[in-house]
């Protein structure tokens, strides 16, 4: 793995990301079956181990115990598989003008409303880094082989677009803007 990449150890220092892990998130899908939560353990021998988890309280559970013991994991993460997050923001509202048609009891052109709008608070300073939707922090997106932690399943890889998250292997091509992901 890069050695830029911060690991959650690193992430989890910053007080916005630590509350924004803490909340549990909005599951906005349709499809309620199967279990839409992921958690990936590197070991210390570079070893990469996975689960899955039906709720993220119990997804959480496991994460903070592999968390707290250096000696069980060298970095972990919890990856949506169903949702794309954005990174943690704040809702607020802003004043934007609206045009509208004069009319003879009011003759002004526009009319101030309020619209709610987000902003991304949570930023990281490396340049090579990108938010991961699905892992919901930033990582390194490179080409990635078949022999991939995240790729055992999928054998069929595609020389096309390959640029693929390093942690949970989604590809580039497939994550929406940050505008389009959920934001809670």
């Amino acid at each position: 793995m890069p050695t830029n990449m911060p690991t959650m150890r690193e992430l989890m220092k910053d007080p916005l990301y630590r509350a924004y892990m803490k909340r549990v998130p909005p599951a906005v899908h349709a499809n309620t079956n199967g279990e839409p939560w992921q958690i990936w353990v590197e070991t210390p021998s570079h070893k990469w181990l996975t689960k899955t988890f039906a709720t993220y309280p119990e997804v959480w559970s496991v994460f903070v115990k592999k968390f707290r013991d250096p000696a069980a994991a060298r970095d972990v993460t919890i990856t949506s598989r169903r949702v794309f997050y954005a990174p943690p923001g704040e809702w607020y509202d802003q004043k934007v003008r609206r045009p509208r048609r004069p009319t003879p009891d009011n003759p002004k052109t526009s009319h101030v409303v309020l619209e709610p709008r987000w902003r991304q608070l949570f930023t990281w300073p490396d340049i090579d880094l990108h938010w991961c939707g699905r892992c919901r922090r930033p990582v390194n997106w490179l080409p990635l082989f078949e022999n991939h932690h995240a790729l055992r399943r999928q054998p069929t890889i595609s020389p096309d677009d390959n640029f693929r998250c390093i942690l949970c292997g989604i590809r580039w091509v497939t994550t929406p803007s940050i505008d389009s992901m959920e934001r809670w």
